[in-house]
């Protein structure tokens, strides 16, 4: 099984060496964001949030992480 992963993702990258790097570029926007903006608001405005300031401040940021998501791997996009 593992070998046939190993195989597939080799014949995948060989098909697409090309734009690999623009691949690359385009996950780590949508998943970097994600994992350094969005899911810390999301958990702080869950677990620890009290105040209205730091509700608003959370949403601010999971709004921000949210247009960014979307605005980075389009600008990626479109610069080819």
């Amino acid at each position: 099984m593992r070998s046939g992963v190993v195989l597939v993702t080799v014949l995948i990258v060989l098909l697409v060496y090309k734009e690999l790097d623009t691949f690359i570029a385009v996950a780590g926007a949508i998943f970097g964001m994600a994992n350094v903006l969005l899911l810390p608001a999301i958990a702080h405005l869950k677990l620890m949030a009290e105040t209205k300031f730091e509700r608003g401040f959370d949403m601010f940021v999971i709004g921000f992480a949210c247009v960014m998501m979307v605005f980075l791997p389009y600008t990626i996009i479109s610069s080819l």
